[in-house]
Order: C-alpha cells, then structure tokens, then sequence
C-alpha cells in the first residue's frame, strides 16, 4: 500500500528508505515470530498461506468464487464503507473543480484512501479462474 502511494505521489527518497536494509530487518524482526507462531501452531500454513494464496491462487482454474461483473461494481463501494463516501466526495470535489479550472498534476485521488481501494484491482481480476462476465459462453 505504501509503496504505490509513495510512487504516485513520486516521492522517490520515500522508495529507497522503504526498501533500506535497516527497514526491512525490522520489518523481519516485527513479522517473523507472529508467522514461526502459527506454523508451529497450525502446521502446513506456510504453504497454504504463501504458496496457495499468493501463487496457486492465480495460477488455477476455479479457486475463486466467480461472480458477474455487476456484483463487483455493487459490492465493492459496500465493502469499502466508510472510505467510500469519502471517494465520493473526492469526486464530487474533482468534478467540480474541472469545470472551473484544469485538474491539477497530482489529484486528490492519488491519495492513500484511494489507492487503499484500488491497488487490489488488477491482481484481483488478473486470476485465471473463470468470470461468467468474461467468458464468451
């Protein structure tokens, strides 16, 4: 999540202290004994978590519970309450600012909540398993 917004908003120092050394030992310091716990407490999640849901997932046919295109469009707004009244009204506000002035060169939805919203998109609708919405049949 932070790193598209630190890309959009081309705050490249930003980038490169994400990714220092120093920040992702602590990030391994954090995160490590919480996943050691439960692999010791619930065995195989290492390869349900890691390997089935960031890789099988995308990879097979059918893993996901397919929907038709307008269910994604009804339910994600729902889904993202309250940030999605916010989006709203960031539109509006966007909206109305084009018809007096040009937009500016970083708009205001190129904002965390935005892309808190957003950034799933393309991995969600990137999986091979079948969407009635897509299919040709």
């Amino acid at each position: 999540m932070l790193l598209p917004w630190l890309l959009v908003q081309r705050r490249w120092r930003g980038v490169v202290r994400l990714l220092h050394p120093a920040a992702l030992a602590a990030f391994a310091l954090i995160a490590a004994p919480w996943f050691v716990l439960v692999q010791l407490r619930f065995p195989g999640f290492f390869d349900y978590f890691f390997v089935e849901q960031h890789f099988r997932r995308y990879a097979q046919v059918g893993f996901n519970n397919a929907q038709p295109a307008w269910f994604f469009v009804a339910v994600l707004p729902l889904l993202m309450l309250p940030w999605s009244l916010w989006g709203l009204g960031a539109l509006w506000s966007l909206v109305r600012r084009a018809r007096v002035t040009r937009p500016a060169a970083a708009p205001a939805a190129a904002s965390p909540v935005t892309l808190y919203g957003w950034w799933p998109r393309p991995w969600c609708c990137s999986s091979r398993c079948p969407n009635p919405s897509s299919s040709a049949t």
